[in-house]
């Protein structure tokens, strides 16, 4: 338990300050494809040979992955693939070469694979997974199955491996299972375990390369191992064998300045008397290689001979785990903890990319007149900003139109003034009516006017955010029946 929290933390030291950009091999930004989605990630199949560029984190949760060929320029941009699961192989199979020069047709399970002369660089893969039972020959590898000189550049891989096959030759590889390369600036954090009972089993397992005869330098590597094999074992931190399959060729190859810490667990010995295990490589067929300044934190070789266990980082019949779930912050991922109950071995899964949690909008500066208005969304958890926006200015009511410029009325009767404000998206519609003599006419705040005795008045109608003001002139009349009653029957004393 101890050394799987301590594996955990060492992945997260090793692989956020790698993030960073390697300016090599580089093309321009019209010749690459850009990638979003898995389904974007899956058509590289159909132009294996083109140059491509990863845009954003993409999670493979649920996705069923068939490792497809490339052989182009792959630009992880920094991004992050997390979540792959390698369940299956790919269709084609290819030849894979042991270290007696027989050739078997063997199966890839891989991001990628089979690749020709490509340049894989900027790429982070986090939890890769797998758990084979298979019939085949074999590798699994969490970037490249099959490489044939092949450069990779500031990649990462942190996941779990698991193998069962019962034929000869298979392997697993933190980043690559076989084949020719280079690699630098690297890292892998990763579980590996094999189970194969076949007598002549030809075995490999590295924690960046598995089998060929790859440059490694500048690579960073935390392993826990397991082979549960009778046959021929090869197993190291950074690299399972490092051998030339092609005969006759003289390469001075080199593994320098890298770090390992390794555990391994196997049985304590096999049917053919050829354990090949070692803190960087297993075993080093090309005694020409150069295998130098590398650095082992730790080397644990455990060794068992009790032949009927399989051995895997949890060894309990029918285990049972606790979940703890810890929650995607800002900056961290969300993962879950599973721990099993029986024997403490615990693992992570499921991750969730950091995210934001959207805050409520709220309304920093109302708009006014004179300046325009600003809300904000902030993160619940941070309070960074993550969305700002203006509020216009308001819009002052810029004209009145009055249904009457001016008007005569009788003597206490009333009529109805209406007004039509522009523009129509003024902010404020209301109108303000007032007069200018109320002894002779009145008004009220819906536009009657009422004729209170003979004379003159204006009936001013002004905006409610005063900016603009109409006017209407009134004059009260007598009309020819008020006449009669003012003159005859003495209505300028009653009237």
């Amino acid at each position: 338990m101890v050394r799987r929290i301590r594996i955990f933390a060492v992945c997260i030291f090793i692989i956020l300050p790698l993030l960073i950009s390697f300016p090599v091999f580089a093309a321009e930004d019209d010749e690459y494809i850009e990638i979003y989605s898995a389904v974007d990630l899956a058509a590289v199949s159909g132009n294996p040979d083109l140059n491509y560029r990863l845009m954003s984190d993409i999670n493979m949760e649920d996705i069923i992955w068939i490792p497809v060929p490339f052989n182009g320029i792959f630009d992880g941009n920094n991004h992050i693939i997390f979540n792959l699961t390698l369940d299956k192989f790919a269709e084609q199979a290819s030849t894979a070469i042991d270290g007696n020069h027989k050739e078997y047709e063997t199966y890839f399970a891989s991001l990628f694979s089979e690749c020709n002369s490509a340049v894989i660089k900027n790429l982070t893969l986090i939890n890769v997974k797998s758990d084979l039972n298979v019939a085949k020959h074999c590798f699994v590898a969490g970037i490249v199955g099959k490489a044939t000189d092949v450069n990779i550049i500031n990649c990462h891989v942190t996941g779990r491996f698991f193998l069962e096959s019962n034929r000869t030759m298979c392997g697993i590889g933190g980043l690559v299972g076989f084949g020719t390369g280079y690699v630098t600036d690297s890292s892998a954090v990763v579980t590996m375990s094999i189970i194969n009972h076949k007598p002549t089993t030809e075995e490999f397992m590295g924690g960046i390369w598995s089998c060929g005869y790859p440059d490694i330098e500048n690579c960073t590597t935390v392993t826990d191992m397991y082979a549960t094999t009778l046959g021929y074992t090869h197993n190291g931190g950074i690299i399972g064998m490092h051998h030339i399959h092609e005969n006759g060729l003289v390469y001075n190859g080199y593994i320098r300045n890298c770090t390992s810490d390794c555990s391994l667990f196997l049985f304590g010995h096999s049917k053919h008397p050829h354990q090949h295990n070692g803190p960087i490589a297993g075993e080093r067929l090309n005694r020409y290689v150069q295998i130098s300044n590398n650095t082992v934190i730790e080397y644990n070789l455990n060794k068992t001979r009790d032949y009927d266990l399989i051995l895997r980082p949890c060894m309990c019949e029918n285990p049972e785990y606790a979940q703890e779930v810890t929650e995607y912050t800002c900056t961290e991922y969300g993962y879950t903890t599973y721990t099993c109950e029986s024997c403490g071995y615990s693992y992570t899964d499921n991750y969730v990319l950091p995210a934001h949690r959207q805050g409520e909008f709220v309304t920093v500066r109302e708009p006014s007149y004179e300046q325009e208005g600003l809300i904000e969304q902030r993160c619940s958890m941070c309070q960074e900003l993550l969305y700002s926006k203006s509020i216009p200015k308001l819009i002052y009511a810029e004209s009145i139109n009055l249904n009457y410029e001016s008007i005569k009325i009788d003597y206490k009767s009333t009529r109805q003034l209406s007004a039509a404000l522009s523009p129509s998206n003024a902010e404020n519609t209301n109108v303000v009516w007032s007069s200018s003599d109320e002894t002779i006419v009145t008004v009220d705040q819906n536009g009657t006017i009422y004729g209170v005795k003979k004379g003159e008045a204006v009936i001013a109608c002004a905006s409610q955010d005063g900016n603009t003001v109409a006017e209407c002139t009134v004059k009260v009349t007598y009309s020819f029946r008020q006449w009669l009653i003012i003159i005859l029957l003495f209505g300028w004393l009653w009237y």
